[in-house]
């Protein structure tokens, strides 16, 4: 097992388990960020850090662009991983829907 494997299964692992802690969704994300940086092509690590980034946007309401440049990425680096064109394009369709709820809001 390589550190790269090691940094993505650690990060998976703290993912997707039962949270322990307020801070285990951010500790995910800072290894998913370590796993990318050792391993450029690891398009798995960048769609679970999506994801991740996603689901917590979503808590706050707050702006996906770190999540949408994690999946053009990985579309990129592997264009047949379909889970990353998928997942882009409901992310963008979310967005959309959002901006046109925020401008009708401001009318």
């Amino acid at each position: 097992l390589t550190a790269r494997k090691a940094l993505y299964n650690l990060a998976t692992w703290v993912h997707t388990r039962q949270p322990q802690r307020p801070t285990d969704r951010d500790d995910a994300a800072g290894l998913y960020r370590r796993a990318i940086a050792s391993d450029l092509s690891n398009v798995e690590a960048m769609y679970n850090l999506a994801t991740l980034l996603m689901n917590q946007a979503s808590a706050y309401n707050a702006d996906n662009s770190e999540a949408t440049q994690l999946l053009e990425a990985a579309i990129k680096t592997r264009p047949s991983y379909t889970r990353a064109g998928e997942l882009l394009k409901n992310l963008k369709s979310w967005q959309a829907k959002r901006a046109k709820k925020e401008a009708a809001a401001t009318k």
